[in-house]
């Protein structure tokens, strides 16, 4: 099940989620997946750009060669929605300005009326 979130309200959205400084980054490095935390210090000038810290010196590279990212807040609960935000990054001056282009609320479906895999 998913529900679509506006760029602009994602951090918004964020804000009702467990932990919301602390999502989860997936990027890639060499066409393999990699998942790292960030720290969202705050929602940037613009409300759909995020700024980010706390990440490894080898994001900077990886995102030269290739500026897509996604924002990951899990659920707290096996019924609650995870947020997931796609966009693109760019580092300036040590921040992590990550600029949101779509977003979901999203849990798995029921499967035979029971909440999670089998």
């Amino acid at each position: 099940m998913s529900h679509q979130v506006t760029p602009d309200k994602i951090w918004d959205t964020a804000q009702k989620q467990h932990r919301p400084e602390a999502p989860f980054l997936a990027y890639a490095r060499d066409g393999a997946a990699k998942i790292a935390h960030v720290v969202v210090v705050e929602a940037g000038a613009e409300p759909d750009v995020l700024r980010c810290t706390g990440f490894g010196r080898a994001l900077a590279s990886d995102l030269e060669t290739n500026p897509q990212l996604t924002l990951l807040w899990p659920a707290a609960t096996n019924d609650a929605f995870s947020l997931l935000a796609d966009g693109s990054g760019q580092i300036i001056d040590g921040v992590l300005l990550f600029s949101a282009e779509s977003a979901v609320l999203h849990r798995p479906a029921p499967v035979d009326g029971a909440d999670g895999c089998r």
